[in-house]
């Protein structure tokens, strides 16, 4: 697929994802299959080592997960970046993204469901 996403603006919506795996405290193959292919489907090679990046991604969910606040705060935040800096498509797909992480375990958690919310109400294409 075509670069959509520049590496700052995939790393956001990596985040994002990751954001919603933590708040279920459990990751499961599909899960880690609907990332994986994400980001083999965004990833430039220009951008460097693929997996040097993703622990960048695993790295600065740590450290919006230690600021303190609860969750769905913190995917606020996130989700009005996104909103922001994002253009129509860049945003459909990244709700894309999401809504195919939280349907891959096959089971919706209802943290899961308020930070997906979040990212809806304020990314969604207008």
């Amino acid at each position: 697929m075509s670069n959509l996403y520049n590496k700052e603006e995939l790393h956001r919506v990596m985040l994002a994802g990751s954001l919603i795996l933590a708040s279920d405290d459990d990751l499961n193959e599909d899960e880690w299959k609907t990332i994986e292919g994400f980001l083999k489907r965004y990833w430039d090679p220009e951008f460097g080592d693929a997996k040097e990046f993703f622990k960048g991604v695993i790295e600065s969910l740590r450290r919006l997960l230690s600021k303190g606040r609860n969750i769905n705060d913190k995917a606020k935040e996130l989700a009005e970046e996104m909103a922001a800096n994002f253009n129509d498509p860049q945003k459909d797909e990244a709700m894309n993204f999401l809504q195919e992480i939280i349907k891959a375990d096959g089971s919706l958690d209802e943290e899961e469901d308020r930070i997906f919310k979040t990212f809806f109400q304020i990314v969604q294409p207008r």
